[in-house]
């Protein structure tokens, strides 16, 4: 995905920035949990790296939750279920119903600027690749950087190994 990186430019519409790392290749080592609870999560404008499988999860279950037109969701979570049960990972994806979404909001849980394209090309990536949704959640090398453009500090991915790159913006 092409994006641009913006530093010291004046903003009069600032917002969260996130950018999302999938590592990609042969052979990458996963560490694989026996079980994995999700939940949905608050993204916003914080600064953070998320690594962790679980900070992974949540924040892909947010996006899926906010994303997925309701017919399509039992159907989306059983097939992540199934692809993630023959890697040896029992998921729990915490009990919500798509009625309680209102605005990419849930329970006051949700994804800044939700409705972004790019969001949007990184759940419809990984809803459809069972390699990739593992190496997102599972390798050390995939991950999440939330941040803002009210400053200098950027969310550039900048690894020299091969990965896919997605981020969501204004």
């Amino acid at each position: 995905m092409k994006f641009s990186l913006r530093h010291g430019v004046f903003e009069t519409n600032s917002s969260s920035v996130h950018s999302i790392c999938i590592a990609t290749g042969k052979k990458i080592p996963l560490t694989i949990p026996e079980t994995l609870y999700v939940e949905p999560n608050d993204y916003g404008w914080e600064h953070a790296v998320l690594s962790t499988p679980k900070e992974k999860g949540d924040y892909l279950y947010t996006a899926i939750l906010i994303l997925t037109h309701e017919k399509l969701l039992n159907k989306t979570l059983t097939k992540l279920t199934d692809w993630l049960h023959t890697r040896g990972c029992e998921i729990t994806w915490e009990a919500t119903s798509k009625k309680d979404f209102e605005d990419g909001q849930y329970f006051g849980h949700g994804i800044d600027h939700s409705y972004d394209e790019g969001l949007r090309d990184f759940v419809n990536h990984i809803t459809k690749s069972p390699t990739d949704l593992c190496n997102f959640l599972f390798s050390d090398n995939s991950y999440i950087v939330t941040g803002n453009d009210n400053d200098d500090s950027d969310v550039d991915i900048r690894e020299d190994y091969p990965h896919l790159e997605y981020q969501k913006g204004n």
